[in-house]
């Protein structure tokens, strides 16, 4: 419930990083991400489940217990709690469309659904 940072489909940030290597002469740093509010691992993970039970993927709701990261003992280092960052550049610079992270979990959860069918 501590961390924070912005969930990103895998399938988006490989759209990203071919349109950057396909743009000559493009250099220094890019944020690949969604938009939207930073998540805290716990808000994400009860959001995504919430909408496989809307979508009929989960036969009833799912509760998550919210857990800090102190509670991790998988995390032996220290880890920053907040690494949200927007992707400023690729909207700006590269026009490129950046999607509500939300948005994407459905649309990944609907096309299960549609699967299960």
């Amino acid at each position: 419930t501590d961390k924070y940072s912005m969930p990103t489909r895998a399938e988006a940030i490989a759209g990203w990083v071919e349109a950057l290597l396909a743009r000559k002469g493009t250099r220094g740093l890019f944020h690949l991400t969604q938009v939207g509010e930073p998540q805290s691992w716990w808000s994400y993970g009860t959001r995504a489940l919430a909408i496989a039970h809307e979508l009929g993927l989960l036969p009833e709701p799912v509760e998550i217990r919210p857990t800090r990261m102190s509670e991790l003992k998988i995390f032996k280092a220290a880890r920053p709690r907040h690494t949200a960052m927007k992707p400023l550049r690729l909207m700006e610079e590269m026009e490129l469309t950046v999607s509500e992270w939300s948005f994407e979990v459905r649309r990944h959860l609907e096309s299960r659904a549609a699967e299960c069918r």
